[in-house]
């Protein structure tokens, strides 16, 4: 990925970060309410479990959120893509360019 982004982009990128923010937070705590109702399991398992959930992504929020620069934004989209957190309605607001740049790195990720 070749780095900073356009301007327009840029602007809707800062938006799209928490929009995407909310969506994996709703997810999350989705996936904690569907253990703390686990009424098959004993009360220390299920906190156990939800223990394990907040940590690994405790670990995903921060990578795919944290430190939202315009010369990382790229990685950030692609993180957001990846997770399925934009809609495909709030990935068109960005421009062909950046939307072909994004698909290009996931088709053919560099690791």
């Amino acid at each position: 990925m070749d780095g900073d982004l356009p301007e327009s982009d840029w602007k809707i990128v800062r938006n799209l970060h928490e929009v995407a923010l909310d969506r994996f937070c709703q997810r999350v705590l989705a996936d904690i309410a569907r253990t703390a109702a686990n009424g098959e399991q004993k009360a220390h398992t299920r906190f156990c479990e939800i223990f394990k959930i907040v940590e690994a992504q405790d670990k995903e929020i921060e990578w795919i959120f944290s430190d939202l620069r315009r010369s990382s934004a790229m990685e950030h989209l692609c993180a957001m893509r990846t997770r399925g957190l934009l809609e495909e309605a709030e990935f068109g607001r960005l421009s062909q360019e950046t939307r072909d740049e994004v698909q290009a790195f996931l088709a053919d990720p560099i690791i």
